[in-house]
């Protein structure tokens, strides 16, 4: 039992024991009255004794509780001369128990162990206020030394920046400057560019008269050359012939052969007649050349008759290196040529006849064509030999037929 509990107890009794007094009292006096008168004074006089008494004891027993009401200190805010009332004290407990749970816990019993449990949780909240207050100032301190190196870094921030300025102001006046010469040296350039471009077209006059000079001297040569090309057979050709004469008109210089638009064959291609001998040799008798295209025959005109005893008749072979019935024929054009049939203007004849022209030799290429150091304007100038360039070699690993520039002209020429 609590001491609220006892205290309550004890005055509940005294007040028992007050109103058993007051009754004895009565009945006493009733007995007395019917009794002696002595007798009846010296009772009255002994149960006024005991009732002083009894007032006494019940006086202390206020005081006690009055002392301890206002140790306690619930009063009621309209009477603060009034003691407390125990039912406030424990609805107060009640409600402390209710809001503070984990606090005081369920089996607080008394004021004392209220407490002492509030004591415990107001020292470890001082507690925790002086770790934060501790942990405040640590973070003031350290916010001020924050503020004071930000500062600093304004500071620096601030005299880089001024720095940065003046130098960026030398950069641009340095800038202007070198704009300045720039442009003095682009007005000296494109001057230069001028007469450059001056001296390139006189250059390229000069070069276009040369070129037709040395065009008319390389048509005289180019005679000389095809007169003594007649006089040889070409180094190789293919196993078989690319087709036959099939009719001839000796009146109109004309024949037909037995190949047209179905067998890739394309005007202005060349040539060369010829029959095999007993022997089985090749016996060149003439060139042709195609003029009209049917899907299966084609007209040509007759360049050349070698012999007029043995004229280009019906039956006569007709061979070309860049002719195929079947595919077309891929060729690779090395070395240097005459300016009278330039690489590039050979180049262009053989894909208008239907070959095809590449800049490397491969396992696909059927020809390698030599240009003829003997047509160079300088002859003696021995640099970048054909038969020196790694094309030249890997036509020999492909076995690809090697033809000499003029052995070739009579098929592509244009007359």
């Amino acid at each position: 039992m609590s001491r609220l509990e006892r205290g309550t107890t004890y005055v509940s009794l005294m007040w028992v024991i007050v109103l058993f007094v007051v009754i004895f009292a009565a009945m006493a006096t009733a007995w007395i009255m019917g009794s002696d008168n002595k007798v009846q004074k010296e009772r009255v006089a002994q149960l006024t004794t005991e009732l002083q008494t009894s007032k006494a004891k019940e006086e202390v027993s206020y005081t006690s509780w009055t002392e301890l009401s206002n140790l306690v200190g619930y009063k009621d805010p309209d009477n603060t001369l009034a003691p407390s009332v125990p039912s406030q004290i424990q609805e107060r407990l009640a409600a402390l128990k209710q809001n503070y749970p984990t606090v005081l816990g369920a089996d607080v019993e008394n004021l004392e162990t209220i407490v002492n449990r509030l004591q415990t949780e107001l020292d470890s909240a001082n507690q925790q206020l002086l770790s934060s207050q501790q942990q405040r100032d640590s973070e003031v301190a350290a916010r001020q030394a924050a503020e004071t190196n930000l500062r600093d870094i304004e500071r620096q921030k601030d005299e880089q920046f001024a720095k940065v300025e003046s130098d960026l102001q030398t950069e641009r006046d340095r800038a202007e400057t070198a704009e300045s010469g720039y442009k003095t040296q682009l007005e000296t350039l494109e001057k230069q560019l001028a007469d450059a471009d001056a001296n390139h077209r006189a250059a390229v006059e000069e070069a276009e008269k040369t070129q037709v000079q040395l065009t008319a001297e390389m048509r005289i040569l180019n005679g000389r050359i095809l007169e003594q090309g007649r006089k040889l057979e070409v180094m190789k050709y293919p196993d078989q012939p690319d087709g036959e004469i099939v009719e001839v008109s000796s009146a109109t210089q004309i024949c037909f052969i037995d190949r047209g638009r179905r067998d890739l064959m394309r005007p202005g291609s060349r040539f060369k007649v010829f029959r095999y001998g007993k022997a089985g040799e090749m016996m060149t008798k003439g060139w042709i050349e195609v003029r009209d295209v049917k899907e299966d025959r084609a007209e040509c005109g007759i360049l050349q008759d070698l012999d007029e005893f043995n004229p280009i008749a019906p039956g006569d072979r007709i061979a070309a290196p860049f002719y195929d019935p079947k595919l077309v024929r891929e060729f690779c054009l090395i070395g240097q040529f005459p300016s009278g049939y330039s690489k590039a203007m050979v180049s262009d004849r053989l894909r208008s006849l239907g070959a095809r022209v590449v800049d490397q030799v491969s396992a696909a290429t059927d020809f390698l064509v030599l240009g003829d150091k003997e047509m160079r304007e300088d002859p003696e100038d021995t640099s970048g030999d054909p038969a020196e360039s790694d094309d030249y070699r890997l036509a020999q690993k492909f076995s690809v037929q090697i033809l000499p520039v003029r052995e070739i002209l009579d098929y592509v020429r244009y007359d």
